[in-house]
């Protein structure tokens, strides 16, 4: 723990079973943390979201513990009703490695009793995420310690192999459900807070740690757009003037796509991300627009259940329940005729115009330019051409965030040694079974990870993606 922290909160999850293993021949686990709290007013009682991801390729998540910065308080069994909701989640994964993502959730974790006596935990959350995946969350706290919260997931009914892509997401309530008690509360004094994870794969073959930072006050400003978080209506998506979308903007929807983060977990797009590449549930296409190539594929599946229907296809209701039928359909024609670009003309909404910005997909109201040479077709101005960034599997109209900036490849915000170590790991392989996550040079890549890969790394070595 670092000694900087006076205290600290520890969320431990075993998301694998007794016996999983790592799948054969995967030569990296590079998990990323993600954590957004959806108030980011002093001591306010601000959800916290805690997303958990691999990419491809990777193993399966094993175990993870999240040190929970000083300053935030956790209500014990005392302070919530027994019953009470009080967290969230929902999951998705390569349950068995076999090129097949599953959803699993949304599901609810509610306080338990935690009976009696002087060893009786602090706290117990339960729920189930599915009807043979039973997980429990038991917050304890021995004296002079920081509080932990220990979580299994057990109660498998057959052997299951986890491998990438897999998100995993934990929404621990700031208040509870229905009687509304304080269940986390933000730190009291405005700043940024770093949160650290420490990962094992499934079977305990690797160990990695992943950072994200949370502000907290009025001088957080998370998408740039000049309105601090704690008042901006769409803190995720930069839009000075408060302007909304064309379309209706449901609760816990940060990035204002008009879904819901728990429909976007369960999709598979980018819940904190409004457009781009995978970001936008109704642009199932990836052309910015949702037209009639949309909705044809929505109905090419439907009346199936998920799976064998992609997730992708399940956008309704929400939350989703698991096929494809007129629930969905509706949704999406809803959107019909509709871009998700909703600054004519400007795509991120800098208040520069796409023909003379120079850099359409990164909001720089000055025309700033980053501290890296930015190539040709390259919109993001992120140091990597959009070509370079699909090959890899990065957002290649995201500049900055969790798998969005190739040269960042454990999602800390700054290119170091870690990542250079990523790519040294699996030096002189080719694609597969080195990642393609890992090939990021030359420009078109070449399918193998070599000295082109690693100078490309270190050029951006010190630098940071905000």
């Amino acid at each position: 723990m670092p000694g900087s922290w006076r205290k600290a909160l520890v969320l431990a999850a075993v998301l694998g079973a007794a016996g999983s293993h790592t799948a054969a021949g995967t030569p990296a686990f590079n998990p990323s943390l993600d954590v957004f709290v959806s108030s980011a007013a002093p001591s306010a009682n601000g959800d916290i979201r805690i997303a958990a991801s691999v990419p491809p390729g990777n193993p399966g998540l094993g175990t993870w513990a999240l040190f929970l910065p000083a300053g935030w308080g956790v209500s014990g069994d005392s302070g919530v009703f027994d019953g009470d909701v009080v967290a969230r989640g929902t999951m998705s994964v390569d349950t068995d490695c076999n090129g097949t993502v599953d959803s699993y959730g949304p599901f609810n974790l509610t306080d338990s009793p935690t009976g009696g006596g002087p060893d009786a935990p602090v706290a117990q959350w339960t729920g189930q995420i599915a009807g043979w995946w039973n997980l429990m969350i038991v917050v304890d706290q021995a004296p002079s310690e920081p509080f932990d919260m220990g979580a299994d997931l057990t109660n498998f009914s057959e052997f299951h192999t986890m491998c990438g892509p897999q998100t995993f997401v934990i929404t621990v309530l700031g208040r509870s459900s229905p009687h509304n008690n304080a269940g986390v509360t933000n730190p009291s004094s405005a700043g940024s807070y770093g949160w650290t994870g420490s990962f094992t794969s499934s079977g305990g073959g690797f160990m990695a740690n992943a950072s994200d930072s949370v502000c907290i006050g009025n001088a957080c400003d998370a998408d740039a757009d000049g309105r601090p978080d704690v008042s901006d209506n769409c803190p995720l998506w930069p839009n000075a003037n408060q302007a909304l979308p064309a379309w209706l903007i449901p609760s816990d929807d940060p990035d204002c796509d008009g879904f819901t983060s728990a429909v976007e977990d369960l999709t598979g797009t980018k819940a904190l991300v409004q457009c781009g590449f995978n970001a936008w549930p109704a642009d199932v296409t990836n052309d910015t627009f949702t037209d009639i190539s949309d909705v044809t594929a929505l109905t090419g599946t439907f009346g199936l259940a998920v799976p064998p229907a992609s997730a992708r296809y399940n956008i309704a209701p929400d939350a989703p329940d698991g096929f494809v039928d007129i629930t969905d359909v509706s949704k999406m024609t809803a959107f019909f005729g509709l871009t998700c670009a909703p600054c004519a003309g400007d795509f991120d909404c800098d208040g520069v115009l796409n023909a003379t910005d120079n850099c359409p997909n990164w909001s720089n109201p000055a025309q700033s330019i980053p501290p890296w040479p930015v190539p040709a077709n390259d919109p993001d101005c992120d140091g990597f051409s959009t070509g370079a960034e699909n090959a890899a599997g990065t957002g290649a109209l995201a500049h900055c965030g969790t798998n969005a900036w190739p040269a960042d490849i454990n999602n800390d915000t700054v290119s170091d040694i870690t990542d250079i170590s990523a790519l040294t790991g699996v030096f002189g392989l080719s694609v597969p079974p080195a990642p393609a996550r890992y090939n990021i040079a030359p420009d078109p890549v070449d399918g193998f990870v070599d000295i082109t890969d690693v100078s490309k790394m270190t050029a951006f070595f010190g630098l940071r993606c905000l």
